[in-house]
């Protein structure tokens, strides 16, 4: 396989990388990641996912409730699906980038 760069970094086996992970986190990758995206907000069922003892998460029940709270006004749609962080201009007014930030700073 071709060597790709991430963050600055060769990295020579990409997909050994990737298999590692996969081997190392396979619970994780079987009861998490088929979630991830799958739901226009947070749910419980997403939150419950995180909160495995495998994963190591520390979020607690109030957190929980809060991260729901703020996930019913968050600005989900600004961020068009198919937005890569890459393409993410910080000079481009109100592109990719903006749209990103204010749902990160919802929570705030």
């Amino acid at each position: 396989m071709t060597p790709i760069e991430v963050a600055g970094r060769p990295v020579n086996d990409p997909l050994g990388v990737f298999v590692d992970y996969c081997k190392q986190h396979a619970r994780t990758v079987r009861a998490y990641d088929p979630l991830a995206g799958t739901h226009p907000v947070l749910t419980p069922k997403l939150i419950k996912a995180t909160r495995a003892q495998y994963m190591g998460s520390r979020t607690g029940r109030e957190q929980e409730r809060h991260l729901l709270r703020l996930s019913e006004t968050a600005p989900w749609d600004d961020v068009p699906l198919d937005a890569h962080l890459r393409d993410a201009d910080p000079m481009l007014d109100d592109g990719n980038y903006d749209c990103a930030l204010r749902l990160y700073q919802h929570s705030m």
